[in-house]
């Protein structure tokens, strides 16, 4: 923890991770900046592993060292000025800041209440193979729970609803 310990806490980094719960809406705040280049982890995890629904997604822990080599290649490649949404593990996080520093990477914690992202989750248009708090708690496996402790210390929280 100590090499996270403080990361900028502003959007005006060159690299910000936009970080949340299932359905706090990640990609939604990043289609607002339009000027900066979008990273969904979910579509790395996609790429790399071939799965496509929730679930399968949710089970692919064992790949954060490939999905963090990818996520720092898309970074390299865009020279910064990015949003990064979706990152799951602690590990990969921790890649990132260690690759660029400290001073360039951005942490946002989106905080959603839960009823407000069980609704989302029930009102999204593809067929949910989870039930919600099944597909929650799923993402406390990966270390979600972790994640968001530290992102609410040392990050900024903006309150998405």
């Amino acid at each position: 923890m100590e090499l996270l310990r403080k990361v900028t806490k502003h959007l005006y980094t060159p690299i910000t991770l936009v970080l949340g719960r299932i359905c706090a809406g990640k990609s939604s705040y990043c289609r607002q900046f339009p000027d900066k280049k979008h990273i969904a982890v979910s579509n790395i995890v996609r790429k790399l592993s071939g799965v496509h629904s929730r679930k399968a997604l949710q089970d692919t822990g064992s790949l954060a060292r490939l999905i963090s080599d990818e996520i720092i290649r898309e970074i390299h490649a865009y020279d910064g000025d990015v949003l990064v949404d979706g990152i799951r593990q602690y590990s990969i996080i921790r890649r990132i800041v260690k690759e660029f520093g400290r001073g360039e990477v951005g942490i946002l914690w989106l905080e959603v209440p839960e009823r407000e992202r069980r609704k989302r989750f029930e009102s999204r248009e593809r067929p949910n193979e989870l039930p919600f708090r099944q597909a929650d708690l799923r993402d406390d496996d990966m270390g979600l729970s972790t994640i968001e402790d530290w992102a609410k210390q040392y990050g900024r929280v903006i309150h998405n609803y």
